[in-house]
């Protein structure tokens, strides 16, 4: 056996009677316990609960371990409400094990206690009603790729196989926060783009969507599950699946969905993670086509130093030997940061020298693991170059589309580049920069912006 379905459960605390069921929810309320009723006639000896609550890490996978998880809803006024379910305890080391032996960052080091979360128990209170004799995983998501995460689903799935064990996958999760004005976490552009094109990625089982979702929409979008419904999906990986409980409504200006996939049998057309490598290479090897002889220079200078530890020569170009200037380099790959390193000052004597050293130096940004030749066809590469620094005195002078902003209070500075993910607004822009910089919110400081020139 291995995994006999998945499915999409919310995490409103609203949808528990006890709690103080909303009469706008009992919809929502009612799909999740037919979820929970189709997950028990499947009889799982695992259920696999995947949460963006639960304690975890930027850069690695939180597996965790223990003989038993506990919880209790009574922070919520439900103090009647408590959890104590056996882990899987095998099955999460074996899962540990594998990430282990395979390099990837899962696993249960790092284990921060048997708490659950509530992104956890809201599901689970649903499933507990119709069936208990199953055994809990939990895992929490991290701020890594989108891939990494379709990734780890696929060793769920492996793990799966391997034991023989009948497997139910949960993704706990909602859709964007920011659908309306008057909604508990304010409106923005982005969250309809995100909720509609979600809506009928969840409806058809078009899992590559998950994966080829806008980076900016996904970031200005104010989900909390994206990352749990990829790696669903990659437990899901050339299955073919059908589809059923499809329900969605908006409710405080947050998407709630539901969805459960039954799996039928493989299906190598479904093999999205092939499909999205393909779509990857093809789009970088397009923009690679037209790019500014300033990137290819930082392209080249990262593989060269990549394969054969060697730093290439500044071109006898006049372009790369004018004086240098204070520039930034970021690689992404897979849509998702893998890193940036700059300067505020020029450190070098020639703008070629400055693109080389701050390119080999993004390559080993110590926050991300290592860059690889087989890296190589995704890689994103962009230069920002920074003109001088203008003081102002209101923050109404700065535009996050345009301009970077520098703060200083004493010896304290920060700086953030223009067009970030996640910053839609001069206040988030600023924020964001104070704690770069550990300012506190209040601290009095010293504002500048700095008209940036992004090339890729």
């Amino acid at each position: 056996m291995a995994i006999l379905a998945t499915a999409l459960l919310p995490h409103p605390i609203h949808v528990i009677p006890e709690i103080g069921l909303e009469n706008a929810l009992i919809p929502l309320s009612n799909e999740m316990e037919n979820i929970a009723s189709q997950i028990a006639l499947l009889k799982p000896e695992t259920i696999v609960i995947l949460s963006a609550h639960a304690e975890g890490y930027r850069d690695y996978f939180q597996v965790f371990d223990g003989e038993v998880g506990m919880g209790s809803l009574a922070q919520f006024g439900a103090h009647d409400i408590n959890f104590r379910i056996l882990y899987d305890k095998e099955f999460s080391r074996r899962l540990s094990s594998l990430a282990e032996s395979r390099k990837f960052p899962a696993g249960i080091t790092g284990d921060r206690g048997s708490f659950l979360d509530y992104g956890t128990m809201v599901p689970l209170y649903f499933v507990l009603k119709k069936i208990s004799n199953f055994r809990l995983v939990r895992i929490a998501v991290s701020s890594l790729s989108l891939l990494d995460h379709y990734r780890l689903g696929e060793l769920i799935r492996e793990i799966s196989e391997i034991l023989k064990r009948k497997v139910v996958i949960i993704a706990s999760g909602e859709l964007s926060h920011h659908l309306e004005e008057g909604g508990d976490f304010g409106f923005s552009q982005d969250g309809p783009k995100y909720e509609e094109s979600m809506q009928k990625a969840l409806e058809n089982a078009n899992f590559l969507q998950f994966l080829t979702q806008n980076r900016y929409i996904l970031a200005n979008a104010g989900e909390c599950g994206h990352r749990c419904l990829c790696v669903m999906a990659g437990a899901l990986d050339a299955q073919r699946v059908s589809v059923s409980s499809y329900f969605h409504h908006v409710w405080k200006g947050i998407g709630y969905a539901t969805s459960f996939y039954k799996v039928l049998g493989a299906d190598a057309t479904r093999s999205f993670e092939k499909l999205y490598l393909s779509k990857e290479a093809y789009s970088i090897s397009n923009l690679l086509a037209t790019s500014h002889k300033y990137t290819q220079l930082a392209r080249k200078a990262i593989q060269v130093k990549i394969s054969e530890d060697a730093k290439i020569a500044v071109p006898e170009e006049e372009e790369f030997l004018v004086p240098s200037k204070p520039l930034f380099v970021t690689i992404r790959m897979h849509g998702t940061l893998h890193g940036c390193i700059g300067t505020l000052k020029p450190l070098r004597k020639n703008l070629g020298s400055e693109i080389i050293e701050n390119a080999i130096s993004a390559s080993k940004d110590p926050r991300f693991p290592p860059l690889k030749r087989d890296h190589f066809p995704y890689l994103d590469v962009s230069i920002d170059i920074l003109g001088s620094f203008q003081r102002i005195h209101s923050l109404f002078k700065l535009d996050p589309s345009r301009y970077g902003v520098f703060v200083q209070s004493g010896k304290r500075h920060g700086f953030v580049l223009p067009n970030q993910e996640g910053i839609e607004t001069r206040e988030e822009q600023l924020e964001a920069a104070k704690i770069k910089a550990g300012i506190a919110f209040d601290d009095p400081v010293t504002l500048y912006r700095v008209p940036v020139t992004h090339y890729r």
